[in-house]
């Protein structure tokens, strides 16, 4: 039997419900359980297992969304115990860390004045505005957060553009920039292949491949799925690749892309064929 319990505003990270929904799952008489934020696209995730609930549609993308699949109801209390004592341990942990943390912009700038990218991980409603004040402090976004207006996205992207930089989402699941991992990232060597993806599981599938087979990457610069479509224009694909085109420790320079609209594709493709440094490419249909 399916038990669906919202907890309102109560945002987390990806990274950790997904370390909760495992804490969950182990306990006895737990039979399935997904732990994540009301999203669309997480809703979608919970019918393709099997646990989307008539409850579950209320759920916003502020909302923590708890499905469990369980024969014995008063498992209920348990399990949300373990939630709470759980979520109270991360927050422990972090306020004991002794590394100077900052809740404002201007004193996370005055931490590192040499910073120059934000990674932006909150509700997508607000990321927006987040990565506006990035690009005014003249940093690089790399927008985690997914459920963003593509009309945002793009008046990002073109605003990114006209500063000389990029904006690497929205939902942009991994990269890895001058070697720093970015989000879920798996670890690679270094070396001279350069990756632009519109596809974050593609990304990460060959940069796997290049260091299973000896080689290493410069950098994987991922777009987020959408920077291909009509609407968006393929704008940080095409800086991304000028960009690693410039750089002088990429020798090679690899696309991929979830479907692109072929008017885009076709954009990418004639932008390919003028660079000094071989290129593959890899667009699924």
């Amino acid at each position: 039997m399916l038990h669906t319990i919202i907890k309102g505003n109560a945002y987390q990270d990806s990274v950790v419900l997904m370390l909760l929904t495992n804490k969950v799952s182990t306990i006895d008489g737990v039979n399935r359980v997904s732990i994540m934020m009301g999203t669309p696209a997480n809703k979608d995730i919970f019918g393709t297992s099997g646990l989307r609930t008539e409850e579950l549609e209320a759920a916003s993308a502020n909302d923590m969304a708890i499905v469990v699949d369980t024969e014995d109801a008063s498992k209920i209390d348990e399990i949300l115990a373990e939630v709470d004592a759980f979520l109270a341990s991360q927050a422990t942990k972090e306020s004991s860390n002794t590394t100077e943390t900052a809740r404002t912009w201007d004193k996370a700038m005055k931490l590192d004045a040499d910073a120059n990218m934000a990674l932006i991980s909150i509700p997508g409603t607000y990321a927006a505005a987040e990565a506006d004040r990035a690009l005014d402090e003249g940093l690089h976004a790399f927008i985690f957060s997914d459920n963003m207006a593509i009309e945002e996205e793009l008046r990002l992207k073109q605003k990114a553009h006209e500063k000389g930089l990029l904006v690497m989402g929205p939902d942009c699941g991994t990269g890895i920039v001058n070697g720093v991992p970015m989000a879920f990232t798996n670890v690679v060597k270094p070396g001279n292949i350069g990756i632009v993806g519109a596809s974050g599981t593609g990304i990460q599938e060959v940069s796997t491949i290049i260091d299973r087979l000896g080689d290493g990457v410069t950098n994987a610069i991922g777009t987020g799925g959408r920077d291909l479509s009509e609407t968006v224009g393929g704008i940080t694909m095409l800086d991304a690749i000028a960009a690693l085109e410039k750089q002088a420790d990429t020798d090679v320079i690899v696309v991929i892309s979830k479907p692109p609209a072929k008017a885009i594709r076709d954009k990418v493709l004639a932008l390919l064929r003028t660079i000094t440094k071989p290129a593959v490419t890899i667009f699924f249909r």
